[in-house]
Order: structure tokens, then C-alpha cells, then sequence
């Protein structure tokens, strides 16, 4: 009695999926299909039955054997996309077998079923049971990845990022930027203000892609709406190399570090913290959607897994070929249907009209295909581990603002390297020279080659020297006596330039360079502005008697000695007098 009881259970199991939400006529279909005789009708007695056929030993053995080749191609496309087939497949096998599905009784999967299908008994109710995925298993072999490579046609009017790989240069002119300037952030999105947005776009001078229909730089609102400079910026934050303090962009922890690294190290380097970045929202794909307005689940999400996920299948794409962005965005959906929502949670997109959220969950091609797109633009194909192709399309039926979408992607050399798919990487275009250190000539000019520590040498110097060539090959500055008062401005005493020249450069200090840097460090402590605090008095024998009081001898100086007295806020001003006359003044306390 026990043991019937055990197997009744165990076959309750099987049709639970079945009993919920169908009617009796849906039971008597799949009791029709599996050629069951019914001695009545009514559902207690046809469950009855359905529990004693799938109790038997080998049942789904005996309805897979049972179906045609259509319906095992529906099973495993069924199977294979873990229960949620996408429809472009389904219709590709229908078309196939020249199967037309028009019976309106049936939703989901199953209206790609016959009336008498053995489908009807296998997947009841759109579901699979599980005691059927275990057999399954070992007659449908899991779904397998390709993607095959795209002829691109030359005279479509398409937009790109290319050769990335080549431009690494932008990385460090940012950092040497941001190293220079006084560089603002903006309290919203933490983007470079417009003018230090385009005024550094213009130094650097690399290929921009502009969301908003905007055609030059000078026509964004903002810095968000330049695709390549945020993600340089993000990246490098992201990289811990430069950070925002104050609502000032400033180098961080990792600048020093990454300066010293080749170019290859340098892209490992941020390929790296890009995937790792977390939490704290430095990169934030999702935010970056364009062309829909979202609201997500969560206020606090990891991406890290999502965009690990999507290099895993560019990890399948054959390099230096251009792909087809639907090709990836397809096959993502077949088996991670919920790649950015198991993080984000489910999100809501605003209606028509703008003016709320509606209820529906955004599809595919709302949400998740619109973050791979920035993964791919904004990061992969900035880093230069992909090249894109890049179309303008308005994204809702409901916006006729056009967004930049990537329509074809390919594996770079150098992302092969950061993806794991080759052991090494060429730089396309490797520093000329190899020569480490700097060389101080007679005339005071400071020469960087090219080597592994130029952008490190750069960085000090960039500080307070005076740069009077900057190529490829070389860089050359001046220690000139205003290059001094610069260094002095910001807290570099002339005695650490000496010092640090005399540490990297690669032939001795000239002997007359080394006596005037000893000169001006001793000249530069020879003049300083101090704060002063005088107590004056319109009675002389009134502070004749303030002087008398106990304790005030030892808080006051009798009379200032080799000194001048500035009238109120005059301190900057003799400061710059004196430097016009060549003599070196700081301020002390």
C-alpha cells in the first residue's frame, strides 16, 4: 500500500505541470495522443490513467522513440534553450519540414505542435518534467556555439571604432591631462565639464562617437553624450589610476604602476579591473542605455558576471573577423535569457507618452542587447579588443532619436591576447627606441626617449618644466628659472628636481648645471612671505602698557627685524615683483 502510495506521488509530480491551468479536454488530448483506453472520461479517472503510463519504466524513452524527425528538432531546440526556445529558431524548423502552425488553441511552444502530437505528452503545458531531462540528456547533445564570419559592405554609410590597439597614447595623454590641469567633474554622472571634455579631445585628436545626433564635439550637452571619452575616463577610473576628489579629477594609486607598464601590461591591466569592477558603480552599462528610459529593481548591482558572460562568447568568435551583432546577441538569449536582470532585478520602461512606467518588463531588445551594445563600444572596442561597425537607429517606435548600435564586431590581435586565445602580443606600432632614463645637457634642457619609464618621467616634469619639443621620438623640457618657481608653487623644493635628475639620468649631471640647481635651492630660501599679526595702538603708553602685562613677552617679537610689511592682500602681488626681478620668494608660515 506504501509503495502504491510512493508511486502515485512520484507520478503526481510528473503531471502537476499538467493538471495546473488545463482543462479535462486538455488531459483527454494527451490521453488521445498516447493511444490510452479510457474506460470513462471524467478527469479523476484520465488522471488516473496518465499516472499509470507515466509510472512505467521508460516512458520517456518510449514517447521520444515514438516522435518523427520535426518533432525531435522542436524537442531539442525546446531542450537545448533550457525551456525557453526563441521563436526565429522554431520558425527555421517549421520552415524545414514545411510545418504551418495556425490552430489558435495553443500558445508557447506547443502551436508548434500537430493536434496529435507525442509533443502534447512530453511537454504538457509548455513545461518539461523533470524526470524527462535526465533521459533527454543523453540522446539531445547540448546546444553548441558558432558564429560565422560577415561580408561587410565598404560604401554603407556606417560609423566605427578601429585600431584602438594603436591609440593607447589617448590613455596617457589623459593621465598627463588630468596631471596638468585642474580638471572639474560634474556632480551628475561624474563626467569632465563640456570645456575640458572638448579641449582635451582636441589635444588628443582620436575618431569620437556622439550620441544624440550630435556631428561635432561642439554640439554636446555634456561629456556623457561622447562615447569613446567616457570610456576612457571609466576605464581609468575603474583601474584605480585616476579618481575624483572634491569634484576634481586628480591621479590615483595605480598611476605611477601603469605608467611603467608596456603597452600590452597597460591594456591586461585595465581589461582586467573592467571586468573585476563591481559595486561601486564606476562602470555602469546598464545606466549608459540610450533610446529607453528604464528604471531597475535594484538601486545597488555587480555586472561583473554579465559582461564575463559576453566574453566568453567572444571567446568563441574566430579573430580578425568581422561578425554580425545579431549572430552574438542570439545566441546570448538562447542560454542567458536574464543576463543583466539576475543582477539589475526586473526593470520598467517608461510608456509612450514619458510620463510613467509601465507595469511589462522591457524585452531583449529594450534592455539586455542595448547593454551589450555599450560593452562592446564604450569598453571592449576603447580597450581595442574588438573593432566595431556602427549604425545610427532610432531604438522606440515611440523616440525618433537615433542612438549608435554596433551592427559588426571583430576579435582584434590584442584581444585575442586579453581574452586567453594567444600566449603573446605584438604592439602595431612599438616604441622606436629602447634608451631608459632622461639626459640633462649644458644648456639645461631635459631629453626623454623613447623606453618603458617616459610616461613616468613625463609625469614629474609635465609638473612644473617648461616643454619645448614633444614627438614620437623625444620629449624635451627646460629648467628655467621659471620652471623653478613653478616646482616651488606646488611643493617640489629645486633639491628633489636635482635629486631625481641626478637618479635617472644616464650621464652625469653637467658640473655647471649641478651648481646653478645648488644656487637656486639655496636662493630660494632666502625670501618668504609670512603671516603676521600686529596689535596696534593709537596711544604709544598704551603699548608701552600692553607690553608690560604678564605673558605678553613671550607671544610678541620687541621689533621686526629684515623685514617688510605688505599692506592687506598685497601678498601674491610682491610675490610676483619679486620674481620678475629674477629672485626665488615662497610662502611660509
Amino acid at each position: 500500500m506504501a509503495k502504491k502510495r510512493m508511486m502515485q506521488v512520484k507520478a503526481s509530480q510528473i503531471l502537476q505541470n499538467m493538471v495546473v491551468g488545463s482543462t479535462n479536454d486538455g488531459l483527454l488530448r494527451i490521453a488521445r495522443v498516447l493511444n490510452l483506453k479510457l474506460k470513462a472520461k471524467n478527469r479523476v479517472y484520465v488522471y488516473n490513467a496518465l499516472c499509470r503510463f507515466y509510472d512505467t519504466p521508460g516512458s520517456a524513452e518510449t514517447l521520444y522513440n515514438g516522435l518523427n524527425a520535426y518533432e525531435k528538432e522542436i524537442l531539442a531546440c525546446f531542450f537545448q534553450g533550457d525551456m525557453h526556445p526563441l521563436e526565429i529558431d522554431l520558425s527555421v524548423i517549421a520552415v524545414k519540414y514545411d510545418f504551418e502552425y495556425s490552430n489558435k488553441r495553443y500558445w508557447g511552444v506547443k502551436k508548434w505542435f500537430s493536434d496529435n502530437s507525442l509533443l502534447h505528452a512530453m511537454i504538457p503545458n509548455n513545461c518539461l518534467p523533470d524526470e524527462f531531462k535526465g533521459y533527454l540528456k543523453t540522446v539531445i547533445p547540448p546546444h553548441v556555439t558558432k558564429f560565422f564570419p560577415s561580408e561587410i559592405d565598404s560604401e554603407k554609410d556606417e560609423d566605427e571604432i578601429i585600431s584602438r590597439e594603436e591609440r593607447y597614447k589617448d590613455f596617457d595623454m589623459l593621465i598627463r591631462f588630468i596631471n596638468n590641469n585642474s580638471i572639474s567633474a560634474t556632480k551628475a554622472g561624474g563626467y569632465m565639464t563640456k570645456a575640458n571634455a572638448t579641449k582635451f579631445h582636441a589635444l588628443a585628436g582620436y575618431h569620437e562617437i556622439f550620441y544624440n545626433e550630435c556631428y561635432e564635439i561642439d554640439e554636446i550637452r555634456n561629456a556623457g553624450e561622447l562615447a569613446v571619452t567616457t570610456g576612457i575616463v571609466n576605464l581609468l577610473k575603474c583601474a584605480d589610476i585616476i579618481d575624483i576628489i572634491k569634484d576634481k579629477y586628480t591621479l590615483s594609486k595605480n598611476a605611477s604602476q601603469y605608467c611603467l607598464l608596456s603597452m600590452p601590461e597597460k591594456a591586461q591591466f585595465l581589461y582586467n579591473a573592467y571586468l573585476k569592477n563591481g559595486n561601486n558603480h564606476v562602470i555602469d552599462e546598464c545606466a549608459r542605455i540610450k533610446g529607453v528610459k528604464l528604471k531597475f529593481g535594484k538601486s545597488n548591482y555587480n555586472l561583473s558576471e554579465a559582461r564575463k558572460t559576453i566574453v566568453s562568447y567572444l571567446k568563441l568568435c574566430p579573430v580578425n573577423e568581422w561578425i554580425d551583432f545579431q549572430q552574438l546577441s542570439l545566441e546570448i538569449l538562447r542560454m542567458k535569457r536574464l543576463l543583466f536582470k539576475e543582477s539589475t532585478g526586473e526593470p520598467a520602461i517608461k510608456g509612450p507618452d514619458y510620463s510613467f512606467y509601465e507595469e511589462s518588463s522591457p524585452s531583449w531588445s529594450e534592455f539586455e542587447e542595448l547593454a551589450i551594445n555599450v560593452v562592446l563600444m564604450e569598453y571592449l572596442a576603447v580597450i581595442g579588443a574588438i573593432d566595431v561597425k556602427i549604425r545610427y537607429n532610432s531604438i522606440s517606435e515611440y523616440n525618433d532619436d537615433s542612438t549608435p548600435q554596433v551592427t559588426y564586431f571583430r576579435i582584434t590581435d590584442l584581444g585575442a591576447f586579453l581574452f586567453g586565445l594567444s600566449s603573446g602580443y605584438t604592439e602595431k606600432a612599438p616604441d622606436a627606441g629602447k634608451e631608459k632614463g632622461i639626459m640633462v645637457l649644458p644648456n639645461f634642457d631635459v631629453i626623454i626617449s623613447n623606453g618603458p619609464d617616459r610616461m613616468s618621467h613625463e609625469l614629474f616634469f609635465d609638473r612644473f618644466a617648461t616643454k619645448t619639443t614633444d614627438d614620437k621620438a623625444v620629449t624635451v623640457y627646460k629648467l628655467d628659472f621659471k620652471s623653478m618657481v613653478k616646482a616651488l608653487d606646488i611643493g617640489i623644493a629645486i633639491r628633489e628636481v636635482a635629486a631625481y635628475c641626478d637618479a635617472f639620468t644616464t650621464a652625469p649631471l653637467p658640473e655647471n648645471v649641478k651648481i646653478t640647481l645648488m644656487e637656486w635651492e639655496e636662493q630660494s630660501k632666502r625670501i618668504v612671505v609670512r603671516n603676521a599679526y600686529f596689535i596696534s595702538s593709537d596711544d604709544p603708553f598704551l603699548l608701552d602698557e600692553l607690553k608690560s602685562y604678564t605673558g605678553m613677552k613671550a607671544l610678541s617679537e620687541d621689533k621686526i627685524l629684515n623685514s617688510l610689511i605688505l599692506k592687506p592682500g598685497c601678498e601674491k602681488k610682491a610675490k610676483t615683483v619679486i620674481e620678475k626681478n629674477q629672485r626665488f620668494c615662497i610662502f611660509g608660515n
